[in-house]
Order: C-alpha cells, then sequence, then structure tokens
C-alpha cells in the first residue's frame, strides 16, 4: 500500500477512535522506514485526533524525527485523543501500567499540563477491555477526569499518589489540584 494511503488510513482508525495496535495500517507503517518523512510532513500544523495515529507511528519509526513535531502540538494531539477515545486500552491503567501513548503524554511534561488540566472535568468513563484490564475497571469506574489527573501525578514527582478506588476520593484529589494550581 503507498505511503499516502496508508496515512490516509491512520488519519481515519485515529477519527474512530480506535487503538493504535489494533489497526492494520499502524502495524504496517511502523514496518515502513520510508513512511517518517511523509507522516512528518503530514503533522505539519495539525494538532487534532487525527494526527494521533501518525504522531505515534512516527514515535516508532524515527525519534529524531518525532522530535521535529513541536511539543505543544505533540501533546495537543494525544491529550485530544485521549479525551475522544472511546476505549482507553492503548493509555494503560492508573496505578498498574501506562503504554506508549500516555508516556508520550509524560514525556511532553509542562507541554501537556494545560491540556490535561481541561480534562479533569470529564466524567465520561474510561473503560477498558480484556478479562484482567476490564477487572480493574470494574473496581475503579476510572473516568476520563481519572486518567488526566494519574497523568498529572505522574508528571509531578511530588504529587505521585496511587489513586484510590472510590471516586469520591478521586474527586476530591482533583479539587485539591485545581485548588493548588490556582
Amino acid at each position: 500500500m503507498p505511503v499516502a494511503q496508508l496515512i490516509g488510513e491512520l488519519e481515519q482508525g485515529a477519527a474512530r477512535g480506535s487503538e493504535p495496535f489494533n489497526a492494520p495500517a499502524f502495524r504496517e507503517v511502523v514496518r515502513r522506514k520510508d513512511a517518517a518523512p511523509a507522516l512528518l510532513a503530514s503533522i505539519a500544523g495539525g494538532s487534532s485526533q487525527r494526527e494521533y495515529f501518525k504522531l505515534m507511528a512516527l514515535k516508532r519509526l524515527d525519534a529524531a524525527a518525532s522530535a521535529k513535531v513541536p511539543a505543544k502540538q505533540a501533546a495537543a494531539i494525544l491529550t485530544d485523543a485521549l479525551a475522544k477515545s472511546e476505549t482507553f486500552n492503548a493509555w494503560g491503567i492508573p496505578n498498574h501500567y501506562w503504554q506508549s501513548s500516555a508516556r508520550a503524554i509524560i514525556e511532553y511534561g509542562s507541554e501537556a499540563v494545560p491540556y490535561l488540566e481541561r480534562l479533569l472535568d470529564d466524567q465520561r468513563p474510561a473503560p477498558v477491555w480484556g478479562s484482567e484490564e476490564a477487572t480493574i475497571y470494574e473496581q475503579y469506574r476510572f473516568r476520563v477526569c481519572d486518567y488526566a489527573l494519574a497523568l498529572l501525578n505522574e508528571m509531578n514527582p511530588q504529587r505521585k499518589v496511587d489513586l484510590p478506588v472510590a471516586p469520591a476520593e478521586r474527586d476530591a484529589l482533583i479539587a485539591s489540584y485545581k485548588t493548588t494550581r490556582q
């Protein structure tokens, strides 16, 4: 498949809210070293969820090329994808493990903070699939705001704390975070 067509497939997969690792175009493009320049060019200026798979593929293919995407733009792409995800396996599970998408947000550090802070009010459920993952989700009932808080905490060693099981306790942590950032 030509690289341009793969890029179109990546945009469609990201817009559907699926995970990169479940997209056939993603699996193919990360094996193609010739795709890095086209991926970088296709990201140039975009900062929406449509760029998510392209950014993650570029990070896997060519670290130097992915470093050319401005950190603020990359953080916006990733947090937009997080906000619009329907399932959250591509991000990992707070308190347990982070997948490459979440690790990328953490890597952008302070550039990602304002975008994550906007998600602290998003109480939409953040379900995952898989037997062990679903069991953890059933216990915690993580929401988008919980992912945002956990990622913010991960970026700040002084704030790093496991999230409590009870949503009301996590809400108190979110309220405390909001108070201390002002």
